[in-house]
């Protein structure tokens, strides 16, 4: 765990330089003018939402609100999503649950937006825009690359 926290600032550089993703995603996201912001995500993932959701409201003024993937796998019942920006965070962008959730919010009028480390994820594929963090491989049992970067991105 310690080698990969000693990982994290030449990681949280590489992606900080990636300003032409960066401008791209505001680009998009201004045009689409969110009314709300959703976050998804799992874990540690779902606790970067939280962290995140502080951030946009307080520096945005946006309304925030976390996603229960189970709504629309157990349930389902998909949110009616226009005029929303959703955010799946996800480590891997693998687990059905949060794929399946961004496809429902896509498809019910959201403007999606993965933060993810794998950007060739069933995650990212199912969202209209990608945000790699770039942490690498994760080896220990805590995400700590991942969750850093996240909320650093």
């Amino acid at each position: 765990m310690a080698r990969e926290i000693a990982e994290i600032p030449a990681a949280a550089e590489r992606l900080l330089s990636r300003t032409d993703v960066f401008a791209r995603i505001a680009e998009r996201v201004e045009q689409a003018k969110p009314r709300i912001v959703v976050f998804c995500g799992r874990g540690s993932s779902g606790h970067v939402g939280v962290y995140l959701r502080y951030l946009f409201e307080a520096r945005l003024g946006l309304l925030v609100s976390a996603a229960a993937p189970s709504v629309v796998t157990a349930y389902q019942r998909p949110s009616e999503l226009r005029d929303a920006l959703f955010i799946v965070v996800s480590q891997s962008g693998r687990s059905p649950d949060l794929v399946n959730a961004t496809q429902m919010a896509r498809k019910f009028g959201a403007l999606t937006l993965a933060v993810v480390n794998d950007e060739n994820s069933p995650a990212a594929a199912a969202s209209e825009l990608v945000l790699p963090i770039g942490a690498g491989a994760e080896r220990s049992i805590a995400a700590t690359k991942t969750v850093a970067l996240s909320m650093i991105a």
